[in-house]
This record gives C-alpha cells, structure tokens and sequence, in this order.
C-alpha cells in the first residue's frame, strides 16, 4: 500500500512539473488571439482563434507574414494585417495595385477575394520608401481594413508576433 501511494506522488509530481514546463513555454514564446473585426477576410473570420508565435524581438519576417502587432504606443490594442512593403523597399498603390520598387507586386492569397470587391473605392499611395525597421502592412479586406494607408508604416518593435495557423474556426455570420 505504501509502495503504491510513493509511486502516485511520483506520477503526480512528474505530470505537475511537466505542466508547468509547457505553461512557462507556452507563454514565453506563444499565446492565442481571437479575430476581432473583417479587416482579414477572407483569410481569418470574425471570432477564429489563431495561435501565434511571439517574436520576443529578434525574429525576422517576410512579405505576406500575417502579423499581430500593437497598433498604439499604448501596448493594449492589438491587430492583425499582412505584410506588404519590408525594410528600404519603395511602395506605391494606384487603382489598388500595389507596385514594389516599381515592379507590380503579384499577391496570390487574392484570388480567395472577389476582384470586384477591392476596386468599389480605389486607395491611392504615392511614393513613399520604408524606412529600415518598419513594414508596410494591409488587411485582405481591402474595403474595410484601416491599415499602413491610413496610418502609415509599423516599425519592427511593435510587432509581437507571426500567425502560424488558426486552431478554431468560426466559420459562421455574426451578424
């Protein structure tokens, strides 16, 4: 009976320090994100749960990495978008074609999108570089994003972290 009770507080000590292992893990270098808003559709639905990968800031990012990152000074306001421009590129936007370095930027994730939907309200962008650090970022919702347009470029220390996938779908009208 002893030798059975010795071995249960064995398990349950090695099953408690496992657990505590994977949380410190998880929440130093992951965290989930619930979608709020359309800004991502059709990509990402309203209320679809994605698990993310914290940058912890040393972590480097490619055009067309979806990315959260915080959209004041404040640390509390997160968001999600795509990144369009990286560092030292010139972006321009006529008629919601986007031109990288003068050379149209093909985005395959468009296709999902209905080519009609993005031009009911062409935004425009002249000319600009990106200075070292920052990204140029825009929702797939082209419509209804408020992005790097309409506030311009996110330097790389806002951003907290890449979406690696989405873990639960709503999939569903909230409306």
């Amino acid at each position: 009976m002893i030798f059975k009770r010795k071995r249960l507080i064995y398990i349950l000590t090695g099953i408690s320090i496992s657990a505590s292992v994977v949380f410190i893990i998880f929440n130093n270098y992951y965290f989930i994100y619930t979608i709020n808003g359309k800004s991502m559709e059709p990509e990402f639905k309203e209320l679809d749960r994605i698990f993310i990968r914290k940058t912890n800031g040393n972590y480097s990012f490619n055009r067309f990495d979806i990315i959260i990152f915080n959209k004041n000074s404040d640390n509390k306001s997160l968001s999600i978008k795509r990144i369009i421009g990286t560092p030292e590129e010139t972006i321009e936007i006529r008629q919601n074609v986007i031109f990288i370095n003068g050379k149209k930027l093909n985005e395959p994730f468009l296709k999902k999108i209905d080519k009609r939907e993005i031009i009911k309200d062409p935004k425009n962008l002249n000319l600009i570089k990106i200075p070292k650090n920052s990204f140029y970022l825009i929702g797939d919702n082209r419509e209804l994003s408020k992005d790097s347009r309409n506030y311009g470029v996110i330097e790389k220390e806002r951003i907290i972290g890449k979406v690696l996938f989405t873990y639960w779908t709503y999939g569903g009208n909230i409306e």
